[in-house]
């Protein structure tokens, strides 16, 4: 029973604030099976009774949004300090 409870803690994680987010941390543990690193890009899948989020690591981004988004904050760079700062 002492083992169930322990590996139930280890597979669980709280969502915690982060400036005006919530977050979620991942473990070192976690990262040894997901490997994701700092600015990677990852899809989010919800089911649909909203219980669970999948999220799978993106491969490649499509070069035209890539350039959009990059488009629309330099375009944007006011807003988007007034956003940040709120």
């Amino acid at each position: 029973m002492a083992k169930q409870v322990i590996k139930m803690l280890q597979d669980t994680t709280k969502v915690f604030k982060a400036g005006n987010s919530l977050s979620v941390r991942l473990t070192k543990q976690d990262l040894t099976k997901f490997h994701v690193e700092d600015g990677t890009v990852l899809e989010k899948e919800y089911d649909p009774n909203g219980k669970k989020i999948t999220f799978k690591i993106v491969d490649s981004i499509n070069p035209d949004l890539d350039n959009f988004i990059d488009q629309f904050y330099e375009e944007n760079k006011e807003l988007t300090r007034e956003l940040e700062n709120k």
